[in-house]
């Protein structure tokens, strides 16, 4: 079926470059310039795979972008086809764009170091001691998603798996379990200033920014949105609420009344190896340490103070990291010591051998290949949408039909849709952020405003929330599979909580932000909405 559609899309493409060469347009109203974004999302949707989805992208949007630069159909494919390679290979060799996958690969093979070397479950385990019953055990769960909050899919693994037992031997479901693993990990990722996210997440800010002409670095513009975070922020206050409240409702309520304590549970697997403990610490340490003070130096901190700066203001910080010049650069340079510095201490603290270290290395690496496929994918289909101008195009079509205020509100939703039928939020940010954000930039008057921050952030919480529902998102798998849940039971449980904490995200943060009104109201709001909801639970469920 799959085998069809892909055929039957190629076909259609081609017959779409013959029409379009036949009935050509002028060049600031190309109705074509959209296929390759909606080809991406629309074979996203039918096939569940990202790769092909943004590859096929690609190669079509090459002979397009040249229809109105050849002569003939034909000859615009050819050259449409080496531009598409072209564009890829430029993604793949730029200097700026090197560096963000530099920092994303050499992460992904330090947790990989440290995970082998048993840092990370050294971490729980020292942290197991103070579980001792479903409340602070699962409450423990989430501190430890904090505690491995440099990536997802480490969370997922390490902290399912480490707390697995503990939460047997205290009868809490595993369904119950998987869902405060998967919904701490990802939101705490996303949010996290220092994580496997924010070399991706800056990596296509800087792309768009410097598109655009915002004249914004990545990591500002990752600031500037991380206030309008709306469902990350309010899905980590429902997760401490309902941990707090200890009552469930719908298919989560039914798990946790099947589930008993498990009495044989040995203890003995708590014992607390201290230098396991400071071998994963000390690499995370060093790395943010070596960035902030990078970021402060490079962002003229010191000069900052000395025009009356405070160093415990936000303003202040954001100041420095929009004026950093070199904000990739350094990440890719901590990363590279973290990952040194790491070898180093698993090699002498942790004794682990020669070979398993190498295994590690190879492991982390191997793991790093699918972040750098989907970034290389986008950065591509960014260069064949800017020259296709599909975002003039589709700003000039519908700048004038849809409100500003409910602009982020419908990006968050075809967003969660898009991961939903994905499984990737990574995916989902590298297609909408491209096409969305140049209307979102017209909607705000042409300048880099409020509207434009909102639908930043709309579109990475929306990738969020479509994985926690879809089942065939990677971090749901893990989750599964580290807390040995079946499958289809989480992602059953942990849908009726992420839709509840969506609609409160859409009520009370994305349309109230729209619409001028502060964060602190909106977040205000939504607290409210989540606390009433567990009250109404523990009374009536």
């Amino acid at each position: 079926m799959k085998q069809r559609l892909v055929i039957f899309i190629i076909g259609f493409s081609v017959s779409l470059l013959a029409l379009a060469q036949i009935n050509p347009v002028s060049e600031t109203a190309m109705w074509y310039s959209l296929v390759p974004a909606l080809l991406a999302v629309g074979l996203a949707f039918a096939t569940h795979n990202i790769f092909l989805s943004l590859g096929l992208a690609v190669l079509i949007g090459g002979p397009l972008s040249k229809l109105l630069s050849e002569d003939s159909v034909f000859t615009a494919i050819f050259s449409g086809l080496w531009f598409s390679i072209k564009v890829g290979f430029e993604s793949l060799t730029d200097t700026t764009n090197i560096q963000i996958l530099v920092f994303a690969s050499f992460v992904l093979i330090m947790i990989g170091v440290i995970q082998d070397a048993g840092g990370f479950q050294a971490l729980a385990q020292a942290l197991a001691k103070y579980a001792k019953g479903k409340r602070s055990t699962k409450f423990i769960t989430f501190l430890l998603g904090w505690v491995v909050f440099i990536d997802d899919y480490a969370s997922s693994m390490i902290v399912g798996s480490s707390m697995r037992p503990l939460a047997d031997r205290v009868g809490i479901s595993r369904e119950k379990l998987a869902f405060v693993v998967d919904s701490t990990a990802a939101p705490i990722s996303g949010l996290a200033i220092v994580s496997t996210w924010i070399g991706y997440e800056v990596g296509l800010f800087n792309d768009i920014s410097n598109t655009l002409g915002l004249g914004q670095n990545g990591y500002a513009m990752f600031f500037d949105a991380i206030f309008f975070r709306f469902y990350c922020i309010f899905m980590l206050i429902f997760v401490v609420m309902n941990i707090y409240f200890n009552h469930d409702y719908g298919p989560m309520k039914k798990a946790e009344d099947k589930a008993k304590p498990r009495q044989n549970i040995s203890d003995t697997s708590l014992s607390v190896d201290g230098r396991l403990i400071w071998a994963a610490i000390i690499p995370f340490a060093v790395l943010m340490g070596y960035l902030f003070v990078q970021l402060w130096y490079d962002g003229k901190g010191p000069q900052l103070l000395d025009q009356g700066g405070s160093m415990l203001s936000l303003s202040y910080w954001r100041d420095v990291v929009s004026q950093s010049e070199n904000n990739i650069l350094i990440l890719a340079q901590a990363a590279t010591i973290g990952l040194i510095i790491s070898m180093v201490l698993s090699f002498f603290m942790a004794k682990t051998s020669p070979s398993k270290l190498g295994k590690a290395l190879l492991s982390g690496a191997k793991r790093s290949m699918i972040p750098v496929g989907i970034l290389v994918l986008a950065w591509s289909l960014k260069s064949i949408c800017t020259a296709l101008e599909t975002g003039p195009f589709l700003s000039g079509l519908l700048g004038e039909v849809i409100s500003p205020a409910f602009f982020p509100m419908a990006l968050f939703l075809v967003a969660a849709l898009i991961a939903l039928s994905t499984g990737t939020s990574w995916g989902t940010m590298a297609i909408l952020i491209p096409t969305a954000i140049p209307l979102a930039l017209t909607l705000d008057g042409g300048t880099y405003g409020l509207i434009t921050m909102i639908s930043l952030a709309s579109i990475l919480d929306g990738a969020i929330m479509g994985d926690h529902c879809s089942p065939i998102s990677d971090t749901t798998i893990l989750s599964s599979m580290s807390t040995d849940c079946n499958h289809m039971a989480h992602v059953n449980t942990q849908m009726p909580y992420s839709l509840t904490v969506a609609a409160i995200a859409l009520i009370c943060g994305y349309l109230p932000a729209g619409l001028g009104l502060s964060f602190a109201t909106s977040f205000t709001m939504g607290v409210a909405a989540i606390l009433g909801i567990n009250l109404l639970v523990r009374r009536y469920a």
